[in-house]
């Protein structure tokens, strides 16, 4: 046996339905920024004989330099050496 009469509960639950009601998104602003810059500047943070071996293949002499003068500051039991290297850049 069903019963014919509808509760409370029903007709709102109908009532909702028959309004459709949408949940409408907050519009957030999202700020763009270009951090393509940042990518391609050089950074003391990494400086190694690698980085410098690596610019000289590219044909990047000074960066080459530069890494090995930062490299003899930082590491002067082998000034000698970087100093070499850096002379061999500038006489090629």
């Amino acid at each position: 046996m069903q019963p014919t009469t509808k509760s409370k509960h029903d007709d709102l639950i109908e009532n909702f339905i028959k309004s459709e009601p949408r949940i409408k998104p907050k519009k957030e602003i999202i700020e763009i920024k270009d951090i393509s810059t940042k990518s391609v500047v050089d950074s003391d943070e990494f400086i190694t004989e690698t980085l410098a071996k690596i610019y000289i293949k590219q044909g990047l002499f000074n960066k080459a330099i530069n890494v090995f003068e930062k490299l003899s500051l930082k590491y002067p039991e082998k000034s000698i050496y970087f100093a070499a290297q850096i002379e061999k850049l500038k006489n090629s």
